[in-house]
């Protein structure tokens, strides 16, 4: 049987039903179990031949789902046959992707293996899925390689690649995603402007992201030390209601009862002749307005 497959496949090719190239995958994994006689190399071979005709198939524009679904198959009859996990993934795949840097398909298996595998932070990951991203622009991907390059310590490829998945977002909700993850990077880098900026386009895209409020908020909060200058309590403390002003627009009520404990107090507005409800301007990076408010005694 395994030999009828074998050559059925390889004489039909693209034309060869779908269904029965699952089926070749089960009678290699039938075959192998109970001869012994294929080593890892020729199972990834056969793989290949099958991964190919799908792939070929898929990029025909036929039925995209049912062909995703096929080959999520062909995947879990693999691993059945071999152990597809980071090292094998590594030192099997790997070597091939460095001899053939332009083999998209390649690089698209090992995305797909390595997925399964849960190996998606591995450096050969993040190489196959930059070869693919060249030949087949795709949001998720380049969205991926964002986080990954930033989790790698590659800054500047990961503000690149997110704004490459910003233009390929398909709708609104994805593109805020995308800017927040932006602002999120910008704040563990600690530049808090650009973090800011890129937490207003997320809110831009989808005002209903709420976490981009308390992002900002915390943004605020964290800059006290950063934007005190000691000549006026409230002037100092103002960085606070704002901080407060952007948690209550995220519903966040942890982060307004820990913003409105840092108020100014009713004292220390009496002493400079202020009174609750007036305007204030917090300077700093901030440069914003709020209104005056104590905190509670």
């Amino acid at each position: 049987m395994y030999d009828l497959f074998k050559t059925t496949v390889e004489k039909s090719g693209v034309k060869l039903n779908t269904n029965l190239l699952v089926a070749y995958m089960d009678v290699v994994r039938r075959y192998n179990a109970a001869t012994k006689s294929l080593s890892d190399e020729q199972v990834l071979d056969e793989y290949d031949i099958v991964s190919d005709i799908i792939d070929q198939k898929l990029n025909a524009g036929q039925d995209k789902a049912k062909y995703y679904k096929q080959k999520d198959k062909v995947v879990m009859l693999l691993t059945g046959l071999v152990t597809v996990d980071c090292d094998f993934i590594e030192n099997k795949l790997g070597p091939k992707l460095k001899e053939k840097p332009d083999d998209t398909g390649l690089a698209k298996k090992i995305m797909g293996l390595s997925l399964a595998g849960n190996c998606s932070e591995t450096l050969i990951f993040l190489d196959a899925a930059k070869i693919v991203m060249v030949d087949e622009p795709d949001f998720g991907i380049a969205k991926v390689i964002g986080i990954r390059s930033a989790a790698n310590g590659d800054f500047e490829a990961a503000i690149d690649y997110f704004n490459q998945a910003v233009d390929l977002a398909p709708d609104n909700s994805k593109k805020a995603d995308v800017y927040y993850e932006m602002a999120s990077q910008f704040s563990k880098k600690g530049q808090k402007s650009n973090s800011r900026k890129y937490a207003r386009e997320a809110l831009s895209a989808d005002p209903s992201m709420s976490k981009a409020y308390t992002l900002i908020g915390n943004l605020y909060m964290s800059s006290f030390d950063d934007c005190k200058q000691l000549k006026s309590k409230v002037d100092d403390r103002a960085i606070y209601l704002i901080a407060y002003d952007m948690y209550q627009k995220a519903g966040n009520t942890r982060g307004m009862k820990s913003a409105e404990a840092q108020f100014p107090s009713i004292s220390e507005m009496f002493e400079l002749d202020l009174k609750e409800g007036q305007s204030i301007t917090v300077g700093c990076w901030i440069n914003q307005s709020t209104t005056l408010r104590r905190r509670p005694e």
